[in-house]
Formats: structure tokens, sequence, C-alpha cells
């Protein structure tokens, strides 16, 4: 494990009476790309202002390369932000806006030179320094101020939703060169989103925030497959939750009623005979049986209510017999025929044995 380069210690910031951060505590590493997930007002913008030094925790104590930051400025902190709107200066061109910072350090022209021109080889701009700011495409504007947030060789990168007003192709495109990016400076990136594809596409580990607390802290795969509540289950990713009740156990195979059958499901956790639990499936992990499959003892019934077509899947829509409503996620196949269903087809859904994930009453979170 790579050293600490942030340490939250026991962190609490509130506005008035309000707190925003509720006492938290977590170390990000040299080297790593951590990206702060959560809904808006979850405090991760917060998180990102407090190691930049625009704002002052109220108390506990924060570390940056084993510093104590209390009373250190913005300015003396070995961080850069790159905000949601660029902030580059309009009235100047792409050479100025990046070497700016060390314009006002006053480092010889020379070496100012060799900065700039190598970051703008870097961040694909060769050519572009006299351009002014303002005819530059949103992409363009994008990497100007990843160049001039580079120029000061930072410890720590700080990205506050910096991929947000561009286009999707863009932004998956972007999305892509900042992964790399990372990896090749190898400088400790702080992303912050609330676009969950985004985080699981771009991190090395994801924290999970709400309401000022980290619900989960983990790598993109356990934060999908393994949610640590019903929270971070419902907020990453689309889900389908069934209601159940243990009516017994073999080790940590456990018999769940649900809808008056009975399922055979592996459960880490120790349950309780009669605890009440929820069962939780991602549509992809869901299937629609065909007719020669119907002995299959995994099985819900239900009538399809509608179908989304996405390109390379299809979203089906089912309305089991008690009226509750899942999805299910079918990926097209060139050599297969079509997925079509009609509306108000009876069908059957299974799925595979193991992939279920069973949460606790005490750790249904509601959103």
């Amino acid at each position: 494990m790579e050293k600490a380069i942030i340490s939250f210690k026991n962190i609490l910031k509130t506005f008035g009476d309000q707190i925003i951060l509720d006492s938290l505590s977590f170390d990000i590493h040299e080297r790593e790309f951590v990206t702060l997930l959560g809904p808006s007002g979850c405090g991760k913008t917060t998180i990102l202002r407090l190691i930049a030094g625009f704002e002052q925790e109220t108390s506990g104590q924060i570390y940056i390369d084993g510093k104590m930051t209390k009373d250190t400025l913005p300015s003396e902190r070995n961080v850069n932000t790159i905000f949601q709107n660029y902030a580059l200066f309009p009235h100047m061109n792409v050479y100025d806006n990046i070497a700016f910072s060390l314009k006002i350090k006053k480092i010889p022209k020379t070496i100012i030179y060799k900065k700039v021109f190598d970051l703008l080889k870097l961040v694909k701009l060769d050519g572009f320094e006299k351009i002014k700011i303002h005819t530059l495409s949103g992409g363009q504007k994008q990497r100007v101020a990843i160049a001039r947030a580079l120029i000061n060789e930072p410890l720590v990168l700080l990205l506050d939703e910096p991929l947000n007003a561009l286009d999707y192709k863009l932004r998956k495109e972007m999305q892509l060169e900042l992964k790399h990016l990372q990896k090749k400076l190898g400088i400790t990136f702080i992303f912050v989103t609330h676009d969950q594809e985004e985080a699981i596409a771009m991190s090395e580990r994801i924290i999970v925030m709400n309401n000022g607390k980290i619900e989960q802290d983990g790598t993109p795969k356990d934060i999908y497959e393994e949610p640590a509540n019903l929270f971070v289950a419902k907020f990453v990713g689309e889900i389908n939750l069934f209601g159940g009740v243990v009516q017994g156990n073999q080790g940590d195979e456990y018999d769940i009623k649900i809808y008056d059958k009975i399922f055979r499901i592996s459960c880490k956790k120790a349950l309780e005979y009669r605890e009440k639990v929820t069962i939780l499936l991602r549509p992809e992990d869901l299937f629609i049986l065909q007719d020669d499959q119907q002995n299959n003892v995994r099985v819900l019934k239900g009538k399809v209510s509608e179908m989304i077509y996405k390109g390379t899947t299809v979203d089906v829509f089912v309305k089991l017999v008690d009226g509750k409503t899942i999805m299910v996620t079918e990926f097209f196949n060139e050599d297969a025929e079509d997925i079509y269903y009609q509306r108000d087809e009876n069908v059957s859904i299974t799925w595979l044995k193991g992939w279920e994930v069973i949460l606790k009453e005490d750790e249904n979170i509601i959103i």
C-alpha cells in the first residue's frame, strides 16, 4: 500500500446549524484515482474545498503528505483544482493561461516556455498556444484547464465534476484521457461526480457519500456487486428488490421465502429464523426463460409491461403477480434472433444461483 497523501481525522464541517460533513475519517494514498460519488448536497465538493483550503473544518484534522493543514493557506498547499466551469482567463490566450501561476512566481521565462510546451504536447494541444480561450471547444478548454493545473506539479489534483459541460461522446473520450493521464503522471487524483457510470469507469476506488457520511468505500467492483446497504445499491446502477423471510438454513445456505416460494440462497451474514431481508438482483443478472427451460425451480412469473431498446441491450419491464414491476436487461447476440416481447405477454424469470445480494433490515438505508 502506498503512503497516505490525504488523511481526514474525524472531520466535522457545519454551516450554522447544518452538518455538512459528519465526523469523516479516511485516507487517500499516493498515486490513487479516487472518486467521491453521491447525490447533490452530500458533501463531496466540500471535501475538495477543505483539502484545497477554500473552507476550514469545524473540528478534526486534515493532513496533506503527513503535515496538518490547519492555518495553511491555499497557496501553500501542494494541490491544484480543476473546477466545473474551468475558470480560465478569457482575455488570455492558451499559453498565458497555462503559464500564469509560474509568471506570478517569477520563474525564468525559459523554464516556463519549456514547461508550457511539454504540457501542451501532453494534453494534445500542440500549436494552440496563441489561440484565444473563447474560440476553443469544451474539450479543448478542459485540456487547457488540466495543463494549467499540472504546471505546478501538484501532489494532488482535485477535479470537481469537470466533465459536466461536455456532450456524451466527448465526455467518454475525456474520461479515458484523464484515466490515462493519471497513470502516466503518477499523481493522486480526487474526482467528484454524481454520475455512477463515470465513477465506475474511471476509478480505482470509490467513496460513496450521503448526507455528509460515507456509506461505502471500496473498488468499483465491490461497490456494484456487494453494496453495503440499500442506499448504495439503489444509487449505483439499476437494482431489483425482493422482500423475503428466512425459513431455515444449512450453513451459509438459507431457505428464503419470496412470493410464497422457497429459494435456496447463499449469504455470508448470519441470518435468524423468520428474519425479514431484502434480496437484491441487478437487471443483467435476470433472464427470461424460454418454453423449454420451464423446469427451472428458480422462477418468478409475470407479464411484460414495457420494452426499451438501447442498441446493444434491451430493458424489459415485467409486472409480477403481486403488482411489483422489475427490470430485466437482455443483451443482443448477433447469432441469435432479435429480442422481442409483446406487451402483456406472460413470461417466467430466473437468475443464476449465487448472484444475489442479501441485506438485513438494519442495512436497508433508504434514499
